[in-house]
């Protein structure tokens, strides 16, 4: 009987023995694994801080340039809206660059010359008196000649040497008459280089330095369509609105109109 006491007193301390090896180590494993589990969590909430920051701070930088962008709508519509007295635009005109005093030969890439005024001179004789056909030749003066040089330089595309021939020009006769056509054709010279946002900063002096100036709508469209060109669509439909809402009756309004159609398709 005590034999079997013993024997049985044996199997148990053994069996506690082995549950015991058994357990530690899986109890330690165990923890191990939570252990894991708790850092790669943190790891996971510190990443999600970061990125959180992060949108704020793009949400901030969004929020700013939105503002800038209002505040220089605000400032080119009230400049437009101050403006009295504005020459209405003939709607049938649909040439962006219209209204220029010297025009432009387009098939000669040249300036068309002054035209030739005919007139009817009487000579007289003892016996008849008779016409004869003379011309009168206008000639230019060295403020529209110099205009007229920098427009040709722009036709033949030479776009630096014409953007340097305007502003000279801009620079000698600030208060001329043509002041504001040289300004618009500095933009074009960085529109047709693709230098937008030069363009931009051309055409908005413009329309802030000859609020009555005939260029105001084509410089508002050509601003639009030079936001487009960058993909600032936002931008580029705020002044064709605008370009609408002031000049309805301009071929520019027109264009815009049309932009903002395919636009919205």
């Amino acid at each position: 009987m005590q034999r079997m006491q013993k024997k049985y007193m044996f199997s148990f301390w053994v069996s506690l023995f082995v549950g015991v090896i058994i357990f530690v180590p899986l109890q330690a494993v165990a923890e191990v694994d939570l252990a894991s589990k708790i850092v790669a969590q943190q790891t996971d909430i510190q990443y999600l801080r970061e990125q959180l920051a992060e949108l704020r701070t793009v949400s901030d930088d969004l929020r700013q340039k939105v503002q800038a962008l209002e505040s220089e709508v605000a400032v080119l519509q009230k400049n437009i809206l101050t403006t009295k007295g504005i020459r209405s635009e003939d709607a049938t005109n649909t040439d962006v660059y219209r209204n220029d005093p010297v025009p432009i030969d387009k098939t000669r890439s040249g300036v068309v010359k002054a035209e030739t005024l005919a007139g009817e001179i009487p000579l007289t004789s003892s016996k008849k008196t008779t016409s004869i056909q003379q011309p009168a030749i206008s000639v230019l003066s060295p403020e529209e000649q110099a205009y007229e040089d920098a427009r040709v330089e722009f036709e033949a595309e030479k776009y630096a040497i014409a953007r340097t021939s305007f502003s000279e020009f801009l620079k000698k006769y600030p208060k001329s008459k043509l002041a504001n056509n040289a300004g618009f054709w500095i933009g074009e010279t960085y529109y047709r280089e693709k230098n937008y946002d030069k363009a931009i900063a051309s055409y908005r002096q413009v329309i802030e330095q000859y609020p009555e100036g005939a260029k105001v709508p084509a410089s508002l469209l050509k601003m639009g369509m030079s936001f487009q060109q960058l993909g600032d669509l936002k931008k580029a439909k705020i002044l064709f609105t605008t370009l609408i809402e002031e000049y309805p009756k301009s071929p520019e309004a027109t264009n815009a109109k049309q932009r903002l159609d395919a636009m919205s398709h």
